[in-house]
């Protein structure tokens, strides 16, 4: 319960610190706001098409990790990797760590 938790606080500091940066647009700091937009749109862009060693560096350099979900990527490829691999394990012990997620959204199946 408490790794589950802490979790939790982790997510709602990431959309905290979201919800500050898109607050933060303003006449006076468009530019940089734009930059910065632009940049979280390329590491999502990045992580999407698995060039997830590059999204992360880009990230890093641009201080952008509290702005982008890196830990989703990276745990989706873990258990993408496994199942190549014939390794169910991974992909099971993900359904049952959010499995009240996936009741609620009506996609969990008894396996």
């Amino acid at each position: 319960m408490e790794e589950g938790s802490r979790a939790e606080n982790l997510q709602a500091q990431k959309c905290r610190v979201r919800l500050e940066h898109l607050e933060s647009a303003d006449a006076e700091n468009m530019t940089e706001w734009n930059n910065t937009r632009l940049k979280r749109i390329l590491v999502d862009y990045m992580l999407r098409m698995s060039y997830y060693d590059t999204a992360e560096k880009l990230a890093e350099s641009s201080n952008l990790q509290d702005l982008v979900d890196i830990d989703v990527f990276q745990e989706a490829k873990k258990v993408i990797d496994a199942l190549q691999n014939k390794d169910a394990a991974p992909a099971l012990a993900w359904c049952a760590e959010n499995k009240s997620r996936l009741k609620k959204s009506k996609v969990y199946t008894t396996v």
